[in-house]
């Protein structure tokens, strides 16, 4: 999936090139390319909690349909609201390993008004934000000396939220949004290629220049490879 220029979630197949756009601005952030991933939660466009009564019993916990979706489609969202004394919820399990970074994600929006929640990574990672009727993607990510493999919302003053897109990834840091529907998805790594013609219109075949902006998460030992047969 990526973000287009209207800041709506596109979600596409395999082999098309996405380009990334800032949610709030519109501008282009140019070619996605992101390493393989899984997503951990089924049933993610409106997943429901593993535990939604933290702090106490939650006033609202149900699917509900008929809402604009981030992608712009109308569909189904989870509805939740805590306990009114302050309560949250938690989506993932105790199956993870040891010292291992897991980001965590979600589409999080009041059903009117405004508020505040936080978000956290296995009780690491923790981030309030502010609320209000508009979509916002939620991320954090965290690492313990535990097989923790969840994240929370917690709601100190609780309303009624709607909740989509819900993610849960082994990283150092959350990728775009993997939908799944009832089993778990892996997405592919991306890897780009330039042949022939597209390649000759685009580089120069005597001189150029190279400038990238990077993260190395790979332990493959390089970034970049270029060669040619010339």
């Amino acid at each position: 999936s990526f973000i287009d220029e209207f800041g709506f979630v596109k979600i596409v197949g395999d082999n098309v090139p996405r380009f990334d756009h800032d949610p709030d601005t519109g501008e282009c952030k140019g070619l996605l390319i992101e390493p393989s991933r899984t997503n951990l939660i089924g049933n993610s466009d409106s997943a429901g909690p593993a535990t939604s009564n933290l702090g106490g019993t939650a006033q609202i916990n149900t699917r509900v349909d008929g809402i604009t979706l981030p992608t712009g489609e109308v569909g189904q969202v989870w509805n939740y609201k805590g306990n009114a004394s302050g309560g949250g919820a938690r989506w993932g399990d105790y199956a993870g390993t040891n010292n291992t970074s897991y980001s965590g994600s979600m589409w999080i929006r009041t059903e009117s008004g405004t508020s505040s929640i936080t978000f956290d990574v296995n009780d690491g990672g923790v981030k309030t934000y502010s609320l209000t009727t508009e979509w916002q993607r939620m991320e954090t990510t965290a690492s313990v000396n535990d097989t923790y493999r969840f994240m929370d919302i917690y709601q100190a003053s609780p309303v009624s939220i709607y909740i989509w897109g819900v993610q849960l990834e082994t990283g150092a840091f959350p990728t775009s949004y993997i939908p799944t529907y009832g089993t778990l998805k892996t997405r592919g790594a991306d890897f780009t290629t330039l042949l022939e013609d597209d390649f000759t219109d685009a580089i120069s075949q005597t001189e150029g220049t190279l400038i990238a902006e990077y993260d190395n998460v790979t332990s493959d030992g390089y970034v970049l490879s270029l060669d040619g047969s010339g």
